[in-house]
């Protein structure tokens, strides 16, 4: 966060402020919400973007474009550089001492490298949080001083203290004509006003339009802590779990089941008997499914709260390559069926895989072996009379791949299918 005084100066009283609705997008990948106080102009008309409460009206309602001074409320000046733009706005009560005002924006989930740039003016101090997080630190005019400009730049790589769905900017504005603090005084004389003037942007990168796939190791999101597993192939206990996540596509409003393919790839001609976890392989049932996300983690959004059922099959492997699916549901009728916002990071599975017979009698060759995993889709199902049908994600968000002891060293994108089975035999054994 920055801040620069330019030349502004800034009053107290505290205000919600509602960032305006237009939204202009600057590239396709990304999207800006553009704000601004007293876009009507009209001295003394309600300004419907920018609430404010007070001592005098502890009830949220429209500020009023003008200084607020006793002599002449109505009074407008525009001094942020831009005529025509942003005008100050102040209280429906010349005499208050301090004031709220509040701005109201929505993010959608997944959005990232979020910045807030905007310019604001208070007479006399004030300060400004995001979702209650302090951005700007205290801005006054100096006593006796000319008004300061603050330009006020804010930054998140990923969502934080910007937060998915509605943000909410409150400058918090005091009338303090004779010191710089936070602290709201009566009005001294005819011409104490006490307003508000800003203008500014929120410009974020757009999450990846149709969904997107990530795969990982303990938790969701693709992120690098959990890219590649290395195990020392020294036990037979204890259990590695792959998380599945998708971005969601638009329209997802009745979300019933996912149907998910991933492919597997090792080094070598030939793939380990340490995975080949299928019935008559050397390590039959040390590969589960598991779709119970109720205990953690807890980083992405739990859909399924525990109530989806389904499993997990592997096809006979071809030279080095396999080939898993998963198929699994909620039941007809369950609660929990219901719409997720777009954008919104999902958990749809966790594969577990066992390090039974890795050691000792009876182990299987090959743990120590590097291996790719791909996500290669996930279909989110909805009920047939759904109008907007089934959903098909089948690219990365940000990597759709994990790696074992290393990978195969190359990219894991090349691992293909050994062959396509029909979903009808795998969900035959769940229904």
């Amino acid at each position: 966060m920055r801040i620069h005084p330019l030349s502004f100066a800034f009053r107290a009283f505290v205000a919600i402020i509602v960032l305006m609705a237009g939204v202009s997008r600057v590239a396709d990948a990304r999207d800006t919400i553009l704000f601004l106080s007293g876009p009507a102009g009209t001295p003394c008309a309600q300004d419907p973007n920018v609430v404010f409460t007070s001592p005098s009206v502890p009830t949220p309602q429209a500020a009023i474009v003008g200084t607020g001074a006793p002599a002449d409320p109505c009074f407008v000046e525009d001094d942020l550089g831009h005529p025509g733009k942003s005008k100050c706005v102040t209280t429906t009560n010349s005499s208050d001492a301090y004031a709220t005002f509040t701005v109201q924006f929505t993010l959608p989930a997944n959005c990232s490298n979020i910045d807030l740039d905007m310019r604001v003016k208070v007479d006399d101090v004030g300060d400004l949080y995001l979702n209650g997080f302090e951005i700007s630190g205290m801005m006054c005019k100096p006593p006796n001083g000319p008004q300061l400009v603050y330009h006020l730049t804010y930054h998140d790589n990923f969502l934080h203290h910007f937060v998915a769905g509605t943000n909410t900017l409150t400058f918090f504005v005091y009338n303090n004509p004779g010191a710089c603090a936070l602290v709201g005084v009566a009005r001294s004389d005819a011409n104490d006003a006490m307003n508000l003037q800003f203008e500014g942007t929120v410009s974020y990168d757009k999450p990846p339009s149709g969904g997107g796939l990530n795969l990982g190791w303990d938790d969701c999101g693709g992120l690098p802590a959990t890219g590649n597993k290395t195990f020392a192939c020294d036990t037979n206990a204890g259990f590695n779990t792959l998380i599945g996540s998708f971005i969601t596509p638009c329209c997802v409003t009745e979300m019933t089941a996912n149907e998910v393919v991933m492919d597997l790839q090792s080094t070598g001609v030939t793939l380990p008997a340490w995975w080949n976890m299928r019935t008559g392989g050397c390590r039959p049932a040390s590969l589960t499914a598991n779709f119970d996300f109720t205990a953690g983690p807890f980083t992405c959004y739990d859909y399924w709260q525990g109530s989806a059922v389904g499993g997990i099959s592997m096809v006979p492997p071809q030279g080095n390559r396999t080939r898993i699916k998963l198929v699994f549901a909620l039941a007809p009728g369950d609660p929990h069926i219901g719409g997720i916002l777009e954008g919104t990071e999902v958990y749809s599975f966790k594969a577990r895989i066992s390090n039974t017979k890795t050691v000792g009698l009876g182990s299987c060759a090959g743990c120590a072996t590097g291996v790719c995993i791909v996500l290669q889709s996930i279909k989110i199902n909805q009920p047939a009379d759904n109008p907007y049908g089934g959903k098909y994600i089948g690219s990365p968000a940000t990597r759709a791949f994990a790696t074992w002891q290393g990978g195969i060293g190359s990219n894991c994108y090349a691992a293909t299918p050994a062959k396509n089975v029909t979903w009808g035999s795998i969900k035959a054994q769940y229904h």
